[in-house]
């Protein structure tokens, strides 16, 4: 029996999601980490426990939601309702997002250019560092990645209805999403301009998709108002961003994680300095290449300033780098064709596509550099280890039963056996520095970080280092109460 011509052609791309997964599966049952154990996770657990799975912000407190939009969070848990709470569960949802990322990436680039850069394209982000460690992890950056790449796609082949919907859905997932109703509406407005028809009925229509998705979290945002008494969750409001000189220091942080770090100096320098050769040697752009650039540059820029203005994180910017991949691969595989004979391509595409994927693998850990970047890379996995080392300890001591004192994340760790590190039952815990408990359990990051209860007079009888962190279980002299 013969397998069909389409599926031949896709069995590469089969191939790369296999290994991806293969790979993917070695990390599944790790416990929650960070922003993953303090957040998201335990708001899709709320959601199913106190039977409130939903979109609006009443079906989630506050403290877990910090006022975001609940799509990301509401997918978590549909899934863990139908396949179970534990971190397995957990993590598949996480991995089936970055295939389908992948599988995005692979159907945009062959949409937009050919079967060459899709093939590389995808091989490339499966092994950003950035990429592999949030397929991972339960945030809600992968599935934001996943519906701004289509809906950029969108923008370019002019599917503006199709655009609506998947920018509503991503403005539904993160806030950050706004960049692209503004990106769709000044594509608008630059066609109409060309078209010289700037107040046609066609191009109101298209000017209405564009920016619908702008009504969509309007709506939110008054239910927010109606539920919660705020349209901004009132902590994140005291993050934004209003120094000129910490702007320009963020925009250069940003540029430096986004466009140099993890081996991403090699596509950038693809990216930015092909397309003029290109222009130099008076190389054609089909219209398609054109509009392809014209709107993936304003994209980076309007997600630069975003990014500049609010409260920043590496993993962030997520969103930007299946499109950077895609943009470079491509001008790789054009400066290929130079040789004349397609069949050559391989002779320069190939080698510089598997030096590109060795430095972002070498990259895969910044603790072998001296450095920590937490969930933008696999490092993450260190804080873990160590967290598991002393909780697990803790579970075997006879005072375990005991109210004791822990700080963030250890206190997330130990009040639900859901998130990984328990074996056995949650343990009592207290984040009130004048309760007079006998023990604690104290992380820190790094070696001078203050933990809690410091002020009172305690012994270190245990203590667990890790690559990065550590964990110190102190006991405390009786006070006078």
């Amino acid at each position: 029996m013969t397998l069909p011509k389409y599926l031949i052609n896709k069995i590469p791309l089969g191939i790369i999601l296999l290994v991806f997964v293969f790979f993917k599966l070695q990390d599944i049952s790790l416990p929650y980490f960070w922003d993953e154990l303090g957040v998201y996770a335990p708001g899709a657990l709320k959601m199913i426990d106190n039977q409130s799975i939903g979109v609006l912000p009443i079906n989630l407190e506050p403290e877990y939601s910090r006022g975001h939009p609940l799509f990301f969070v509401f997918s978590q848990a549909v899934w863990m309702n139908i396949f179970g709470q534990s971190v397995v569960s957990g993590h598949s949802f996480s991995i089936l997002l970055g295939v389908l990322t992948l599988i995005a990436t692979y159907f945009t680039s062959n949409n937009l250019f050919d079967k060459r850069t899709a093939l590389f394209a995808t091989t490339l982000l499966a092994v950003q560092p950035i990429f592999y460690a949030l397929a991972g992890l339960i945030l809600p950056e992968m599935m934001l990645a996943l519906f701004v790449l289509l809906s950029v796609w969108a923008i370019i082949r002019q599917r503006w209805f199709l655009f609506f919907i998947l920018s509503s859905v991503a403005i539904m997932i993160k806030e950050s999403a706004i960049v692209l109703p503004a990106l769709a509406a000044m594509v608008v407005f630059a066609d109409a301009f060309k078209s010289e028809k700037f107040f046609s009925l066609q191009n109101t229509i298209k000017m209405f998709f564009a920016l619908g998705s702008l009504l969509v979290f309007g709506i939110f945002l008054l239910i927010q108002k109606e539920q919660n008494g705020w349209y901004f969750f009132p902590l994140h409001i005291n993050l934004m961003e209003h120094s000129a000189i910490n702007t320009y220091y963020k925009v250069k942080q940003i540029c430096d994680e986004v466009f140099y770090r993890q081996g991403r100096i090699y596509l950038s320098l693809l990216l930015f300095i092909l397309p003029v050769f290109f222009y130099l040697k008076n190389r054609n752009f089909s219209n398609i290449e054109k509009r392809s650039y014209f709107i993936v540059g304003l994209f980076f820029l309007l997600c630069l300033a975003f990014a500049a203005l609010n409260f920043y994180l590496m993993r962030y910017m997520l969103l930007m780098i299946p499109l950077i991949v895609i943009m470079a691969v491509h001008e790789l595989i054009k400066v290929s064709d130079l040789l004349g004979n397609r069949k050559k391509w391989l002779l320069i595409a190939a080698p510089a596509s598997i030096g590109i994927a060795i430095a972002a693998i070498y990259t895969m850990d910044s603790t072998k550099n001296g450095g920590y970047l937490g969930d933008a890379d696999m490092s993450y996995k260190h804080v873990i280890m160590v967290e598991q080392q002393a909780i697990s300890w803790v579970e075997q001591q006879p005072w375990a039963t005991e109210k004791i004192g822990a700080n963030f994340p250890i206190f997330q760790g130990i009040r639900d056996v859901r998130n990984g590190y328990l074996s056995k039952h949650p343990i009592i815990y207290s984040e009130n520095a004048i309760d007079t408990v006998k023990y604690g359990v104290f992380f820190q990051l790094f070696p001078n970080d203050a933990y809690l209860f410091v002020d009172r007079k305690h012994k270190i009888i245990k203590e667990f280092t890790g690559v990065v962190g550590s964990v110190k279980v102190l006991e405390f002299e009786k006070t006078n109460s």
